[in-house]
């Protein structure tokens, strides 16, 4: 599990100096009006949120965004990651990978099929390339692995049911500046937990001791 303070030390840890200006965008999608509520999101995301506060952060905190909403808040966090030098996004909530690509599930969508459920759900492509504004490093983390209520209702576009579980892995070959960080392997879920917070969400508040580091799954630098 990756603990948040970790990614933070990668960056700045050493050289406070490094980011002179740290934004962050976090989100909580619990009430799903079309699936079964998620207990954990906004709690996870109101922690996550004091917890990057406390590190210097400007946080903009959002809780059960539908999509025009979702859309809307995205596009204000790139104006500001554009005049940052470190731009994080927290989601907690539902996502799921169609064709290969990876999306992040607003509260309102229907996702009755892959062809329809595109437009509603917002592509991790997308968020990406909000926290590539920033001017040294964009960080995403992503506690949306959990057990896909929408996975065994969707059609398909050759008419079959099902989508994979848990999400595509991201490629970053190549590319400097850019983190992302999963809840799970590519194609696991991960559980939303029975306490307060998911058990990735904890694992982020966690203290660490810098003395018994254990690098996490990170899709590239």
């Amino acid at each position: 599990m990756l603990r948040i303070a970790l990614i933070i030390m990668i960056f700045i840890g050493a050289n406070p100096a490094l980011a002179e200006r740290r934004v962050a965008m976090v989100i909580g999608n619990s009430d799903y009006q079309h699936a079964t509520r998620l207990p954990n999101p906004q709690n996870d995301a109101k922690a996550i949120s004091a917890k990057l506060t406390t590190l210097g952060f400007d946080v903009f905190l959002h809780e059960n965004l539908g999509g025009q909403d979702f859309r809307v808040a995205l596009g204000a966090f790139a104006e500001e990651a554009l005049r940052a030098d470190l731009a994080v996004v927290f989601y907690a909530g539902h996502g799921i990978e169609m064709g290969g690509r990876n999306y992040l599930i607003p509260i309102d969508a229907k996702m009755t099929s892959e062809a329809t459920a595109q437009f509603e759900a917002l592509s991790l492509d997308s968020v990406l390339t909000t926290v590539r504004n920033a001017g040294k490093l964009g960080l995403i983390m992503l506690d949306a692995c959990r057990d896909n209520p929408f996975a065994n209702t969707m059609t398909r576009k050759n008419g079959t049911r099902a989508v994979s579980r848990g999400l595509a892995p991201v490629s970053l070959d190549g590319e400097a500046g850019t983190l992302v960080s999963f809840a799970a392997q590519a194609g696991d879920t991960a559980d939303d937990g029975t306490g307060m917070h998911s058990p990735y969400t904890e694992a982020l508040l966690e203290p660490v001791s810098y003395t018994h580091l254990t690098l996490p799954t990170i899709c590239s630098v």
